[in-house]
Parts: structure tokens; sequence; C-alpha cells
């Protein structure tokens, strides 16, 4: 089946759900335009807050790899595409966002659920953010927030090393606000109460809270012109290396059937 992206609107609650169970709800550029449409249209509908879910038992695998560019310029490496877009969307837009992870959330799946204002996982959830192991850098923006949520060492310990926190690390660092027992179910409706919590919240107050708090992480990634150009071409020169092309090119190569 295609990457979707599915909507139910409820109490003034929008649950968005990606769906791509073919490639364990990798996120594929044109689902992540839908969700870009979706955080644009919904304010004007009523809603007042979204749950950000996912179809089965993982919350999303990370970027769909065959739908990468081989060859992306530098604005594609500094804004990341559709990926970007909704990324700042869902930090951003006047909505606030709570995810909710019935799995693994992996790469760009993860960047997905940092970008939101709460985070919810089942006992199966885990994190892990692999770009090292893929030959690639992390952008400064996507570090600044992992730092601010997870602290400066533990960012490290996870970008360096590309390790996978369970759902109770990922408690304590401060990456999951709650784990919530049982299945899927109990998952989204407490998810749906916490939005719903947030929904009925003064809307001028919200928003400004988390416009300041938004701006306030934004100064961790404020770099001076130098820098930022010299992160771009270490960044430029990581994803054309051979071993990132090679790996690139792994995830593209036709699978065997099983025997």
């Amino acid at each position: 089946m295609p990457p979707t992206l599915r909507t139910r609107v409820h109490d003034r609650v929008a649950t968005l759900t990606l769906s791509y169970p073919e490639k364990r709800n990798a996120l594929h550029p044109t689902q992540l335009a839908a969700l870009c449409d979706e955080l644009s249209r919904l304010p004007a509908q009523g809603v007042g807050a979204v749950v950000l879910t996912s179809e089965g038992s993982t919350f999303s695998s990370g970027h769909d790899i065959t739908a990468l560019p081989d060859q992306p310029d530098a604005d594609w490496l500094t804004h990341h595409g559709n990926l970007g877009r909704a990324s700042h969307l869902l930090a951003t837009g006047s909505l606030p966002i709570v995810a909710a992870l019935p799995g693994p959330a992996i790469g760009a799946g993860l960047e997905l659920a940092l970008h939101c204002d709460l985070r919810l996982g089942t006992p199966h959830a885990s994190l892990c953010l692999p770009p090292v192991r893929l030959g690639i850098l992390y952008h400064p923006q996507g570090i600044a927030r992992l730092a601010a949520l997870c602290g400066f060492a533990m960012a490290r310990r996870l970008l360096l090393l590309s390790e996978t926190l369970d759902a109770h690390a990922a408690r304590q660092a401060g990456l999951l606000d709650e784990i919530i027992p049982g299945d899927a179910a109990a998952l989204t409706a407490r998810a749906h109460t916490l939005a719903t919590q947030l929904a009925a919240q003064p809307p001028l107050a919200l928003l400004g809270t988390r416009r300041m708090l938004e701006c306030l992480l934004a100064r961790l990634a404020d770099l001076p012109d130098a820098q930022a150009a010299e992160l771009l071409a270490l960044r430029q020169a990581a994803w054309h290396s051979p071993a990132a092309q090679a790996i690139r090119s792994a995830f593209r190569a036709p699978k065997s059937p099983p025997r």
C-alpha cells in the first residue's frame, strides 16, 4: 500500500496517523507533504490540539531512503525538504502536538517526535538516531533540540554510537514524558486526554509559551555564518562520501525473496 496519512477529528482534537506498513511507517515525501497540509489546515477547522501517531507496532523506521535525493543541494541539506517543513510546523504552528509512539521511532521518525510538545510511548517504544551509522551528519538544529531535551552528554552518546534507548531509558533521559501500559488503544486514549487538556488552555498564553520555548531553543543552533558554512561543507562531504553512498545503495538494492 502507498504511504498515507489518516485524519480523525473528535472533541477539537485531530488524530493524524502515519500509515506505510510496507516499510514500517518510513517517512515518504508525499506523506510528509500531506502532514504539512493538515497542520496548516486544521486550525481553521476549530481544532485545538493534535495527536500524531502511527499504524502498527512501529512509529516510524525513519526516512524512506529510496525516496531521498542522491545529489541533494545545499538548500535540501540545510532544510531537509518536506521533513524540515513538517518539523517546523509541528514546533512553531499554532496547535500543540502530542506524539504517541506505539513502538520504535528511528531517525527522521524520532525527529518528528522531538518537534512535538509531548511524547508518550508504550513499553515497546524505543528511540534511535542513526545518522553517523549511515555515514551522514545530523543537522545543527536537530542536535540542539536533542541536547535541550536530554542534555549534551546523552545527545553525544546517542549520536556518536547510534545507540537505541528503550522506553524506560528514554523516560529517564527526558525524551519520553510518559510510558503508557497496555496496547496502542490505551496509548492513543491517553494522548487524546492530554491533547484535550492542551486544547482547553487559554490559546494566547499557550501559543506564547510554546513560541517562547522555541525562541530560546533556537539560540542553541544560532551559529555564526562561518561556522554554519563549515558545518554545511562537512555535511555535504559526508553525504557524498563513498561510505554513505554505499550504505544508501544497499537500501536501494532489490531484496532477494526469502527461500
